[in-house]
């Protein structure tokens, strides 16, 4: 675990999370995750607006985003291998390619039938997985290590400007173009992001190459690292709950919310999207320069219980500007516990397991994130919005309870290996 620092004033903690852009490596990731992101972003809602207003189901509308994540968490071993065996910066290159690739037959395919764009997306959410798992590798590996908490959680925010971008286009595009041209420009952001990643400086450090094969020893090794380790146990799991239930949630609702309860159409989706990328910077931002050191200790369910309030209160609300300002309450209180777990865990976590554990953490959210996507879009269809908010609090709930009570043994029995989370 890092040793505590002093507090940092905010003018010192703002000045040094600059500094970090005048690091090459830094300045390539975070533009690579920008222009990816927003292509997928520009691709996905256009796909997703395309198939809610022709239909009016939000299970159609959430399964875009949810079909994506059927793949990866069968082939997380194979992940964690790519990332502790190859250079970061040659997978993360070979990745974005295929998901140029398979961004463009996505758009040439949907004139075919559903079936064959859902199995598409199955695919490209395979190589975005390989991203998303090797690029925390990538982090730590070109990161120095004075730099590396603030880092951790700053290099997402270009993730939600991209998401930001990509949103608005997607919602103000999809009337304007057809979805092989929308495709055809999300491929041509995914080959940028390649080039960045094949300009990556040297590794600062390359710890844990060669790696377990791809096979059930991948699991191994990150279940042997979260073991030993109860608070960076406690955060892995408040990571895939903040994911899982408020990420897969926003799946559900950023959509039919918008234009289904509050009858905003396109020009709502796209305010959503403006709104919703704007609190995850700000929540990114929020705990760059303030939850950094022994700052950062705040519990993670408070953080979980507020965001909660704000999602069921959001949803509730009819009022347009009520819902959205609430709505864009929940998405910071999202993103800030999001980001301070997920620093946690990349901190926390052995250099020589740091793959595997990104491997298993990204497989877990992708697949969890499924259920609730699939479930909660059924579910929002047949009882509504504002109930499947609630069913979604409760299961957050029930989830810190058990975390709770799953790592309490854990501390009473390792109180020197681990600080609380």
């Amino acid at each position: 675990m890092t040793p505590a620092r002093p507090p940092e004033p905010a003018r010192g903690a703002l000045r040094h999370a600059g500094a970090l852009f005048a690091d090459r490596a830094f300045l390539l990731m975070w533009f690579a995750m920008l222009a990816s992101t927003a292509g997928t972003f520009l691709l996905l809602l256009a796909l997703s607006l395309t198939l809610f207003t022709g239909s009016g189901s939000g299970f159609q509308a959430s399964a875009v985003f949810g079909v994506q994540w059927l793949l990866p968490l069968a082939a997380a071993p194979l992940i964690g291998w790519l990332g502790s065996r190859f250079r970061p910066r040659g997978v993360l290159a070979a990745a974005d390619v295929a998901g140029a690739l398979l961004s463009l037959a996505v758009g040439f395919a949907y004139g075919s039938g559903l079936l064959a764009v859902f199995v598409l997306l199955a695919l490209r959410g395979l190589a975005e997985a390989v991203t998303k798992s090797v690029r925390v590798v990538a982090l730590k590996r070109h990161m120095r290590p004075a730099d590396l908490e603030r880092a951790a959680s700053l290099f997402n925010t270009s993730q939600y400007l991209g998401g930001a971008v990509g949103g608005l286009l997607g919602a103000a595009l999809v009337e304007r173009l057809t979805l092989p041209e929308i495709a055809a420009i999300d491929a041509l952001t995914f080959v940028f992001a390649a080039l960045c990643y094949l300009l990556l400086p040297a590794e600062i450090r390359r710890e844990g190459t060669g790696g377990p094969p791809p096979t059930a020893r991948v699991w191994r090794a990150a279940r042997r690292a979260l073991a030993g380790r109860p608070g960076l146990l406690a955060n892995f799991h408040y990571l895939l709950l903040v994911t899982a239930i408020f990420q897969g949630f926003h799946n559900v609702a950023r959509t039919p919310l918008p234009v289904g309860q509050l009858g905003l159409g396109a020009g709502g989706l796209m305010l959503l999207q403006v709104l919703s990328s704007t609190a995850i910077v700000a929540g990114a931002l929020f705990v760059a320069l303030f939850m950094q050191g022994p700052r950062g200790r705040v519990h993670p369910a408070l953080l979980v219980a507020a965001t909660a309030a704000a999602m069921v209160g959001a949803v509730l609300l009819r009022e347009p500007v009520a819902s959205l300002a609430l709505y864009t309450v929940f998405i910071f209180g999202f993103e800030v516990a999001f980001t301070k777990v997920q620093k946690d865990v990349i901190l926390d976590c052995p250099d020589e397991a740091i793959a595997h554990v990104s491997a298993l953490a990204n497989a877990l959210q992708m697949a969890l994130m499924m259920v609730v996507v699939f479930l909660g879009g059924g579910l929002m269809d047949h009882v509504g919005l504002a109930a499947t908010a609630f069913a979604a609090a409760a299961a957050a709930g029930v989830w810190m309870l058990y975390v709770r009570m799953a790592t309490a043994a854990r501390f009473e029995r390792a109180p020197a290996l681990e600080a609380g989370p």
